[in-house]
């Protein structure tokens, strides 16, 4: 009997502790896909380009970082469930592309769809014509994004330029620097020779006069 005992004890122990490691996992693995909900400039210019409907301006965001699109404000909302309250296709059609999160809560536990302020049959068109525009909006921030990374490659291209040149200035002055050095020196000694070859005509001519 102590025996049978004892292996239902460790069997039990064996239970409980893969009961404990799920829920660590499963707690893991929340906090890991749970964004954090923090203000940022970023978010404030989505905001702001979403409320207006200023879709390239709302390029520029997204082309510096994709992930822009997924980040949650301070409220737990974000670009997703500013495109539903401000009614923009476009937002949408991008938002989709990017795979946004339909079913994000933000504090209150509200959806991005609850956000919509016109009725359901509204609603669906809506997202019928976001989901028309996602392939021509998704060819245009691919673009947009070409020309950003045409654009940095210039840049650097150009500031590299600029150093390459800079050095090659150096080079060449300093080229000339040494190269003035032995003809000043070289100068220096024709001109010692000459005035002792002239010191030594002098002197025989001296000692010719006084021959004489």
């Amino acid at each position: 009997l102590g025996v049978g005992a004892s292996d239902v004890a460790a069997q039990l122990a064996a239970q409980l502790m893969r009961g404990v490691w799920s829920i660590v996992a499963l707690a893991l693995k929340f906090s890991a896909a749970e964004p954090e909900f923090r203000d940022s400039p970023a978010l404030t210019n989505i905001w702001q380009h979403t409320s207006s409907g200023d879709t390239e301006q709302l390029m520029t965001v997204y082309i510096q970082d994709r992930d822009f699109a997924l980040a949650r404000a301070g409220d737990g909302r974000g670009p997703l469930f500013w495109a539903y309250e401000f009614k923009s296709v476009d937002a949408l059609a991008l938002l989709i592309y990017l795979e946004a999160d339909e079913e994000a809560e933000d504090l209150d536990g509200k959806r991005p769809r609850e956000f919509f302020p016109d009725g359901p049959d509204l609603l669906k068109e809506f997202i019928a014509d976001a989901e028309a525009k996602v392939e021509e909006m998704a060819a245009l921030l691919k673009e947009r994004e070409e020309e950003y990374a045409s654009y940095q490659d210039d840049s650097h291209d150009a500031y590299a330029d600029d150093d390459e040149a800079e050095a090659g200035m150096d080079e060449i002055d300093y080229a000339d620097d040494e190269d003035d050095y032995p003809e000043d020196e070289e100068d220096a000694e024709v001109s010692s020779e000459q005035k002792r070859r002239l010191e030594e005509l002098k002197s025989k001519s001296r000692e010719h006069k006084d021959e004489i």
